[in-house]
């Protein structure tokens, strides 16, 4: 299947991720520090060690989420592999975070403020995406942000997968026709375009953006 990203979703990521990021940086200091949740029995670090780490925690997690591939982002990927990727971008930005504050010895170092800003880095970004696909997908079943697709195929397989594109139209993929080198009469119901020879053709001047071998 060939596949474009969208820029546009994946800079809203990026932005989004990263002021969720921020933000939950901040929150954690609070969180820890201010007494209503946990005891505090030491000395409370002040509040700007915190701000002073934000500009390093900003970098760490643009990198971090770029590594783990949390920006993979296509039509087709299950919310599972989407949380994983969170998981493994907030662990390594974290890891990142304590790593560098164990080497300059940093006054602002607590254990119990870093697994509060784990959680909500985490949850923060996994319920923002499902709110956006959520729209996203709204959209889509109006018409909005709707992608081409072109099916290989005239076959048993090839009327099955254009169906399922059919019922599925959250994901935004409308099938435009089929492509056979063979036509036959079985296949006269079908809007085909071409032969294979046809199909770069036919992906450049219709704007294909999905290609499925059936």
């Amino acid at each position: 299947m060939i596949k474009r990203t969208s820029q546009l979703i994946y800079a809203w990521f990026v932005c989004l991720d990263l002021v969720l990021t921020l933000c939950s940086w901040i929150a954690a200091y609070f969180l820890r520090f201010s007494g209503r949740i946990v005891p505090v029995h030491k000395d409370v670090p002040d509040f700007s060690y915190c701000l002073a780490l934000l500009p390093v925690v900003g970098i760490f997690a643009l990198v971090a989420y770029r590594i783990v591939g949390q920006y993979d982002i296509h039509r087709l990927r299950r919310f599972r592999e989407e949380m994983v990727a969170v998981a493994k971008g907030v662990a390594l930005v974290s890891l990142m975070v304590m790593s560098t504050n164990f080497f300059r010895q940093d006054p602002y170092e607590s254990r119990l403020a870093m697994l509060f800003f784990s959680v909500l880095t985490g949850g923060s970004i996994l319920f923002t995406r499902r709110v956006t696909w959520s729209a996203i997908r709204k959209l889509r079943q109006r018409g909005f942000n709707n992608s081409h697709a072109i099916i290989v195929g005239t076959g048993r397989v090839a009327r099955k997968t254009a169906q399922a594109l059919r019922n599925a139209n959250w994901m935004g993929i409308k099938n435009i026709g089929f492509v056979e080198d063979r036509p036959s009469r079985f296949s006269s119901d079908l809007n085909i375009l071409g032969g294979i020879p046809d199909l770069p053709d036919l992906v450049t001047r219709l704007q294909v953006e999905h290609v499925f071998i059936a």
